[in-house]
């Protein structure tokens, strides 16, 4: 017997689907200044790039096709920590000190 046979199954929840308008609602709230991705690309930017209808459908097609396919590809997952240093920190080595 394995120690997971114990756990009861829950049922899955199917995800649902963004729409244009979660998806401006979301990134709404992001300052303009900021960087999302490791590409350097602002959310002004993208802001800017979603007025486009067509560039707007694409993108929240993306989203929601990986959602589907239970699949979240690689360069979503990637993000760019910048670190702050704090007075009297000797060292930043462990994420305990941040």
């Amino acid at each position: 017997m394995n120690i997971l046979d114990e756990i009861s199954l829950k049922p899955s929840l199917d995800w649902l689907s963004f729409s244009n308008e979660e998806f401006i609602s979301a990134i709404d709230k992001y300052n303009n200044l900021s960087i999302p991705s490791p590409d350097s690309v602002s959310w002004k930017y993208l802001k800017t790039i979603i007025k486009n209808v067509e560039c707007l459908k694409n993108i929240v097609n993306i989203a929601n096709t990986c959602i589907n396919l239970s699949h979240w590809l690689l360069y979503f997952k990637m993000s760019l920590l910048i670190i702050i240093l704090k007075p009297n920190k000797v060292s930043y080595d462990s994420s305990k000190f941040f």
